[in-house]
């Protein structure tokens, strides 16, 4: 589990873009360190409450990446009219409130969602520049968040690794 306010929250729709978070949380793990990125997924340890460890790593991110596919505001919607929890909401919608790096990450040729696909406590999330990833350009892509993240997160933000 992340302990410190230079982590990284990866949010994700598991049914959309599992595959795209789990690729960028490998990713940046390998560059910031594995102990840096939550995700749900290889960060929650098996009987834990994982409603408690989602509230806890994302009061102590800097930054929180919302992966984005192109049915992201459908599920958003289906949740809403089937009273289904949703916890990709609550995560966003907590990262949007506690003001820290909110980045919505695009991926599937996904557009951000239009601002009447968006409740009350996302409509800030319309307001963050996205980044997209393409498939063809992804390592210069996540090489360019990346970069973003390091000054979001500070100088010390890169592990020390011995080659």
């Amino acid at each position: 589990m992340v302990e410190n306010n230079e982590s990284i929250f990866v949010s994700y729709r598991r049914d959309e873009t599992a595959a795209y978070a789990g690729w960028l949380a490998d990713r940046l793990g390998y560059h910031f360190g594995k102990q840096k990125v939550f995700r749900d997924i290889g960060s929650i340890e098996p009987g834990t409450d994982f409603v408690e460890a989602i509230e806890h790593a994302l009061e102590s991110c800097a930054a929180t990446l919302v992966v984005i596919g192109r049915n992201w505001g459908t599920a958003l919607k289906e949740h809403e009219q089937t009273g289904q929890e949703d916890y990709t909401r609550l995560e966003v919608a907590t990262a949007l409130r506690r003001n820290v790096r909110v980045i919505p990450v695009l991926v599937q040729r996904a557009s951000m969602p239009r601002v009447e696909e968006l409740p009350d406590d996302l409509a800030a999330l319309r307001r963050r520049q996205a980044i997209e990833l393409h498939d063809t350009n992804w390592e210069s892509d996540v090489e360019y968040l990346i970069a973003v993240l390091e000054k979001v997160m500070g100088p010390k933000a890169r592990p020390t690794v011995v080659p």
